[in-house]
């Protein structure tokens, strides 16, 4: 298959047909669904097109996989330590110019651990996981499918291990980046707020990192977000113009002088 293109990487995605539901209704088709438009922007079509990209393409097309294709450097088996810098260096051209990139596929690190821990066992025990792992891996490459890591099965397999051993097993978890929804009466509330300042208002999902991640635990929360220059967020290089900060101040400040609390009634 080679490089996938932004509109194949689309077309798989509505090939899916995956059920989705938000806000209490069901999602179509998640790929032209507003919501869902800054995640698989940034996430997906602009990382696939980065290896089109004739200033790009240099870091972001890596030497041949395992089909003897062209590959995506994010789908690339790093063999040597060339690779691996070279991986970096697409990681962070990425996050520079795209404001949720940086990393595609997760479960790629994964896939080539397996790779190296297979070819270790069959050598040492004579079974055959690993001409299995290479065929799907050959297969994740020619389709560029998105992986992720799995934790739970990690778990389960140590519980089984105590089991076996007659020891005890305790998981303290020390942080999770769950999902944080905001809370539609306070959005409800923001794009209220925006309208007045005679603007669109417009809701999107966030793959960064925000202080909310943690707050909603314990609150109700909900996000204005302001443009950076070039789109190029949580990053040194990130800037706003002084127009758009008042624009955001201004926005904020009608919020707070109008703020209703959610049990306060109509």
């Amino acid at each position: 298959m080679g490089l996938r293109t932004p509109a194949e990487y689309l077309d798989s995605l509505r090939a899916q047909h995956p059920e989705v539901y938000a806000r209490g209704q069901r999602i179509e088709s998640v790929v032209d669904h507003p919501l869902f438009a800054s995640t698989i922007s940034c996430w997906g079509t602009w990382v696939v097109a980065a290896a089109h990209d004739p200033v790009l393409a240099e870091t972001m097309v890596a030497s041949p996989d395992l089909n003897g294709e062209e590959c995506h450097v994010f789908w690339h088996m790093a063999t040597s330590p060339d690779d691996l810098m070279q991986n970096l260096w697409a990681a962070r051209l990425l996050s520079e110019r795209s404001p949720l990139s940086g990393y595609a596929s997760i479960g790629r690190d994964e896939l080539q651990s397996l790779l190296m821990a297979t070819y270790d066992l069959d050598g040492a025990q004579g079974t055959d996981y690993h001409p299995r792992v290479v065929d799907y891996v050959k297969r994740f490459q020619r389709e560029q499918l998105l992986t992720a890591a799995a934790v739970t099965d990690v778990k389960e397999a140590m519980k089984a291990i105590c089991v076996r051993r007659k020891v005890a097993l305790q998981i303290n978890p020390t942080h999770e980046g769950k999902t944080a929804a905001c809370a539609p009466w306070m959005m409800e509330q923001i794009g209220r707020a925006i309208a007045a300042e005679g603007l669109p208002v417009r809701e999107l999902s966030s793959g960064a990192g925000h202080d909310g991640m943690a707050l909603v635990d314990l609150t109700d929360i909900g996000m204005l977000f302001v443009r950076c220059k070039g789109g190029i967020s949580h990053n040194p290089a990130e800037a706003i113009t002084l127009e758009d900060a008042d624009t955001g101040a201004r926005v904020f400040l009608r919020f707070i002088e109008n703020f209703r609390p959610a049990n306060a009634g109509a």
